[in-house]
């Protein structure tokens, strides 16, 4: 796996197929209601592509699916099941706010986000199921309805990593701006006007605005689509390394801080506390949340799922 230039920018040439790889996902899915043909097994029967089983025949079952040497052998009729493969369309939603491009180790977390998400996405398209990339931040929106094809794909990456610099340059140039509503907020309004059942939605943020309105738009949207809530965290975010007096200092604006024991361990209770409210919040919505860090590599990212496959 290519280890990524200076965790920083990005480039197309990251997010192209097996740039950032990761074991096969074993993650249970719904059972979709779409019509279309793709590599998911549903649990609708009838005439498929692919055997099921075989079951004593029933009134009303079609005649030319009888299993004639299982009834022979048995002497009672039995008849054929198959099962469909139905499409199961992929949401990959990135939450892009300004809290997102941030790390003090390994990767911007927004970065990391995208080259988990981008894999995601080729791995949908090659099961032969449509995807679709959204995200918002501070100065960029964009959606696109699902695709089922390469070009379509690499059309929406490359809109994604001009909409990365953008936000990138914004953030150099202007520094940090309030947005409202939250980008996290808007993707998650937007996708519940459009969502139907059957929809997997990979949902990619730190979660640091993560309020009771979007708790809200996340228990509507479980109801009828399988929601993964993918954090992303720097190691900074959980504890503090240093001791003593700490310099922060932006243009001629500077203040020194204490950082005493005492204070780390408050820090970690606090970050505990917070991780913590959040699992419970995805536990109560029957969800599992995944934790990355900017210093993992995709192999840690397909553990974590597999660990949780029972969603």
């Amino acid at each position: 796996m290519p280890a990524p230039t200076d965790g920083l920018h990005l480039a197309l040439v990251d997010l192209l197929p097996g740039a950032f790889s990761f074991g096969p996902l074993q993650v249970r899915r719904l059972h979709p209601s779409s019509s279309r043909i793709g590599s998911y097994r549903s649990r609708f029967q009838g005439r498929g592509m692919e055997f099921d089983e075989v079951r004593l025949y029933q009134a009303g079952d079609d005649v030319r699916l009888i299993d004639w040497l299982v009834t022979a052998r048995t002497g009672r009729p039995y008849t054929k099941l198959f099962r469909e493969e139905r499409e199961q369309p992929n949401f990959l939603l990135l939450d892009c706010s300004p809290s997102m491009f941030f790390a003090t180790q390994g990767q911007l977390k927004v970065r990391l986000a995208a080259c988990l998400a981008a894999q995601l996405a080729w791995r949908a398209l090659k099961n032969q199921d449509r995807v679709a990339l959204w995200f918002a931040g501070a100065r960029t929106y964009y959606e696109i309805a699902p695709k089922e094809h390469r070009q379509a794909l690499l059309k929406t990456l490359g809109k994604f990593v001009e909409a990365y610099q953008q936000e990138l340059q914004g953030l150099q140039e202007e520094g940090f701006i309030s947005v409202d509503p939250s980008p996290l907020l808007k993707l998650l309004e937007r996708f519940n006007r459009v969502q139907r059942p059957g929809h997997v939605v990979w949902l990619f943020s730190d979660f640091q605005q993560f309020g009771e309105d979007e708790w809200k738009l996340c228990r509507r949207l479980v109801r009828h689509c399988e929601l993964r809530p993918v954090c992303l965290l720097d190691p900074l975010e959980q504890q503090m390394s240093w001791r003593g007096e700490i310099l922060f200092q932006q243009d001629t604006m500077r203040l020194t801080l204490n950082w005493s024991e005492s204070r780390n361990k408050e820090f970690q209770r606090q970050f505990k506390a917070w991780q913590q409210g959040l699992q419970e919040k995805f536990h109560q919505l029957n969800r599992s949340i995944y934790w990355m860090q900017t210093t993992d590599e995709g192999a840690n990212f397909q553990t974590s799922i597999s660990s949780t496959a029972s969603l």
